[in-house]
């Protein structure tokens, strides 16, 4: 996932500065490091982006969601906090 994150955010670096999330988006705006005009732009087009994608979720898998946040397959905790540090 961080690989394809880094890969995504290098072909959209000319596009949007690389930036996924509006509230790295927001940051950059109140240190300097992005004009308001174009971090509100920015800001706007990835929640909508985020609305989009979720929807199209939504259509491509209809039905309820498995999904759970619990550790399967006989996995501790502390196995679990060490596979969640490494693969973050």
């Amino acid at each position: 996932f961080g690989f394809s994150l880094a890969v995504n955010a290098w072909v959209f670096l000319r596009i949007s500065g690389g930036l996924f999330n509006p509230a790295v988006t927001f940051g950059m705006c109140l240190i300097g490091a992005l004009p308001w005009v174009r971090g509100g732009l920015l800001f706007v087009s990835q929640v909508l982006g985020g609305i989009v994608a979720s929807a199209l979720v939504q259509c491509m898998f209809p039905g309820e969601l498995n999904v759970r946040t619990t550790l399967g397959g006989g996995t501790t905790i502390a196995q679990g906090l060490f596979i969640e540090m490494f693969l973050t």
